[in-house]
């Protein structure tokens, strides 16, 4: 079945991964790959950066940030090392060091949040860096509801939107990559790059 959600990634259809790796093929030319992930959920998309890196000879050195404590009971680590910093992004965005090699933005969708996430951590990727956004699948915007806000389409997924009114990417940022299921109305995932490395 074409649209099986992928175990590598996690909650990714074959679309999404293909992002993923496309990205992580650029950079698994470093031996120590900086990672960011934005919305962790339990850890699987961590794990499998960790292993496609692994397995290509680079390590990753990770930061996860997650406020699933503040839903759920528990939020695991996803593999020993990591450093999980368990808070919304915009209030624990400076706890995250620069120099990061990627960002992956997947935690709060709605317009509001897509926009803080995108200035509060660009300017922490290295030239030739990357920022990934999931959910980007134009039949998904504005459809579901964040945890936190009214329920107004506004704060549903607006990832699209909310780059679009910031105008992103702004240079030297390019649109390195795009997919998502033309038959489906989930997921789907995009990757801007900083400049040439």
């Amino acid at each position: 079945m074409k649209h099986t959600l992928f175990e590598r990634y996690g909650m990714m259809f074959e679309e999404d991964c293909d992002v993923m790796d496309a990205a992580l093929s650029e950079l698994c030319k470093k031996a120590e790959v900086r990672v960011c992930e934005i919305g962790t959920y339990n850890g699987a998309t961590a794990r499998g950066m960790k292993k496609f890196l692994e397995d290509r000879g680079s390590t990753i050195r990770y930061w996860g940030v997650e406020p699933s404590l503040l839903l759920h009971d528990e939020c695991p680590d996803p593999f020993p090392g990591a450093v999980m910093i368990r808070t919304k992004s915009e209030e624990g965005f400076y706890l995250v060091p620069g120099g990061l090699d990627l960002v992956f933005v997947d935690g709060n969708h709605s317009r509001n949040g897509v926009i803080l996430d995108t200035f509060n951590f660009f300017s922490k990727v290295v030239r030739g860096g990357f920022m990934l956004y999931h959910d980007t699948n134009p039949k998904s915007q504005r459809t579901g509801y964040e945890y936190t806000g009214p329920e107004i389409p506004e704060f549903g997924i607006c990832v699209n939107e909310a780059l679009e009114l910031i105008g992103f990417p702004w240079e030297p940022w390019f649109l390195f990559m795009e997919k998502y299921p033309l038959d489906h109305h989930q997921n789907g995932m995009r990757a801007y790059r900083n400049g040439k490395p």
